[in-house]
């Protein structure tokens, strides 16, 4: 895709800026039901009405309701702004995979557009002035509006009482001042909230609102700086004190008869030996009141857990029975596991019921060892693992089912998976230009779109399915003894190349005049 502008602003920066566009000139009080009225007057004096490029990244609701593969980006038109809406009708040029939206018509939030830079001359002079407009416009509906901020009553100022809190809170997890657990799990409630938000706009369910009010009472607590501190140094003072490098054994030991505390007992000890060792009554329990590093030894029962703390830095959770008999699940609806650090997950069977992915290696080193992953809710859009760039993925004597895309090695990530099953996934391993892969001794079966695809911006004469030798041809895919039985292919290969920017926008129709109907997918309005 083209390069897209960008911008890194300081708080102070940032502070001025919001502050003048949504201070009354006439020192009026500007309530919470007045901002989207402040943004749409700002946004028509900055961003140009027609005629400039961007990269729209598709939300996932939206490719959902499109039935396209998440996440994916295309390159469009912008054929004009709706000021009122904060919103743009732009048409599609071209796409980074197979979807036939080019040519179609969409309405979409500002703050899903991405300006290029390269553009029309004739619209150059205005472009920093639109692609300024649109950052601070994302950062603002993404990280500082909340979706429970329209609730507010009219009489309380909107700017003074949120503005300057929210915002810090903003560049301390984005310049890591707080704990990155900490970090992840305030960004995880909002977005949590976010989605919540969505599906009140179709549904109204109580629990619903139940579930946002918790976040919105969570979310303002570690708002205020003085109450964020103050909890942050009460977690610190409750994780308990290591002598020297050695991990911490957690036992974790729901309730139940003494003969099967006995039996779980005579399975730890092999394990610890003469080390102290602390008990817990639930793995819930045990994450939220870990450290970065602990050993979590799990029963043959299932285990439930919200998120995995300061366990996501680094750790091991374990079962000490078969894969089988212990198994963890979540109720976290956006990624299960969320990992960045040298986290171990061993003798387990991970179940996803409710996330969008099942486990995220942003950083470090992610292992799985005789695990069972499994997608228990065969929902099309829930993802298996995400590898992100510079992060690795080791996959050892595992079972991995049911997942729309089963493992994504994105560039500059290495994954490297040995002695493992894929199966009943739409996309077996997708993997991108530039990243490691190697697979030992892999079974991929009943993948229906294809096994392994490739996902490259070398210029192929055609983009063929074949049989798995076919990836001998990328120097940074290894395979050994890779099998697969049932697959729509073994092997996929897709050209993406690069999107000729000079050539969409000579072929580019400003003035369009097709009957293509225009989608709106303005699901929830940012007023």
């Amino acid at each position: 895709m083209n390069p897209v502008i960008t911008f890194n602003k300081s708080y102070e920066h940032r502070l001025q800026e919001y502050t003048e566009i949504l201070t009354d000139p006439h020192h009026k009080l500007v309530h919470s039901s007045q901002v989207h009225k402040k943004w749409s007057i700002y946004a028509e004096l900055a961003i140009q009405v027609s005629g400039w490029y961007a990269i729209w990244k598709i939300p996932r609701l939206i490719c959902e309701q499109l039935k396209i593969e998440f996440p994916i980006t295309v390159f469009v038109h912008v054929v004009d702004v709706h000021y009122e809406k904060l919103a743009a009708t732009v048409k599609v040029l071209a796409d980074d995979g197979d979807t036939n939206l080019s040519g179609r018509h969409f309405i979409v939030p500002l703050i899903e557009l991405w300006p290029t830079k390269k553009q029309d001359p004739s619209h150059q002079p205005g472009l920093s002035s639109t692609a300024d407009c649109l950052d601070s416009l994302r950062v603002f509906y993404l990280y500082i509006f909340m979706p429970w901020d329209l609730e507010e009553d009219d009489s309380i100022n909107w700017v003074r009482e949120h503005l300057e809190s929210r915002l810090r809170l903003f560049y301390e997890i984005s310049t890591n001042n707080i704990p990155k657990h900490t970090a992840v799990h305030i960004n995880n409630l909002i977005t949590e909230a976010r989605h919540l938000h969505k599906r009140r706009c179709v549904e109204d369910d109580a629990k619903y609102r139940v579930r946002m009010m918790q976040i919105r009472n969570e979310v303002e607590f570690l708002e205020n700086p003085l109450l964020r501190l103050a909890l942050l140094k009460r977690r610190e003072r409750l994780v308990p004190k290591r002598k020297g490098n050695e991990p911490a054994h957690v036992v974790v030991l729901p309730q139940g008869k003494v003969d099967d505390y006995i039996t779980f007992l005579n399975h730890v000890k092999p394990h610890v030996g003469a080390t102290n060792v602390r008990y817990k009554p639930s793995l819930n329990t045990a994450l939220i009141d870990g450290a970065t590093d602990d050993v979590i030894l799990l029963s043959n029962c299932r285990h439930s857990f919200k998120e995995l703390y300061a366990l996501q830095n680094g750790g091991v959770l374990k079962g000490l029975f078969g894969r089988d008999d212990t198994v963890v699940f979540s109720p976290q609806e956006i990624n299960m596991l969320d990992c960045c650090g040298t986290c171990t997950f061993e003798n387990l069977t991970i179940e996803v019921q409710a996330a969008q992915c099942g486990l995220l290696v942003r950083q470090g080193t992610v292992t799985l060892k005789n695990c069972k992953f499994v997608n228990a809710v065969k929902s099309h859009t829930c993802d298996g693992i995400i590898v992100s760039p510079g992060a690795i993925l080791n996959v050892i004597d595992c079972d991995i089912v049911g997942f729309e895309r089963a493992i994504i090695a994105n560039f500059l990530s290495k994954v490297h998976v040995t002695n493992t099953k894929i199966e009943n996934a739409r996309f077996g391993l997708t993997i991108y230009d530039n990243s490691t892969v190697k697979l030992d001794s892999c079974h991929f079966r009943n993948c229906c779109d294809f096994a392994v695809g490739v996902e490259t911006r070398n210029e192929l004469e055609d983009c063929p399915n074949g049989n798995f030798d076919m990836l001998k041809m990328f120097p940074f895919v290894t395979i050994k003894n890779v099998t697969g039985e049932g697959n729509g292919a073994d092997c996929n290969i897709n050209s993406v190349g690069e999107i000729d920017l000079i050539q969409d926008l000579l072929n580019a129709q400003s003035d369009d005049d097709s009957s293509d109907e225009t989608l709106d997918t303005t699901i929830v309005k940012l007023k």
